[in-house]
């Protein structure tokens, strides 16, 4: 295997083709399980435990801000326009997929189906995130958007995970659900 495929494959997350298979696959396999009633149960509970705990208002538009608004004002203006392309691409059709998922999941099935679509694609991420600070050598302007992007939706998960994961667990161990 030469260094450049090891490189390929190393940085999967980055490919637009994989972003995009990955981000149908995963949406397509939500919404078929949604659709057939078997996370019915998950998206009550999710969503009685949203009802329960709200997240401030300012959590989503901070999101919006800085999840998406940065990274297009980078890619636009940016002067190394292929480096932007090279790595903001890349984020913002996973967060694509990430925002079409949710809105369908959300419209077909229900509220509480946005707390998993969240936690998986914003898992997934991270990881890619990790990817493109590794491609980057010298932009140091990307590199500290990265950086806080991966900031960002560490946060995103961590939040799920202690406001919404830990509850729901807490329900299916007292026999809840």
């Amino acid at each position: 295997m030469s260094s450049k495929e090891r490189i390929n494959k190393m940085d999967f997350l980055t490919n637009k083709k994989i972003i995009s298979i990955l981000g149908a696959s995963i949406s397509i396999l939500l919404l078929l399980l949604g659709s057939l009633g078997w996370l019915d149960i998950t998206e009550q509970e999710f969503r009685s435990i949203m009802i329960a705990k709200p997240l401030p208002k300012l959590y989503f538009l901070s999101f919006i801000g800085f999840g998406l608004i940065v990274p297009f004002s980078i890619k636009y203006l940016e002067k190394n326009k292929s480096l932007a392309d090279k790595v903001i691409d890349p984020y913002l059709l996973l967060l694509g997929w990430q925002i079409l998922a949710e809105l369908i999941l959300v419209k077909i099935v229900g509220k509480g189906l946005g707390v998993l679509v969240g936690f998986i694609f914003s898992s997934i991420r991270i990881f890619q995130l990790m990817q493109l600070l590794s491609i980057l050598k010298t932009d140091k302007l990307i590199k500290k958007i990265i950086l806080m992007l991966l900031f960002l939706w560490s946060l995103n998960v961590f939040q799920i995970v202690i406001n919404r994961i830990v509850p729901f667990v807490s329900s299916i161990i007292a026999g809840n659900v």
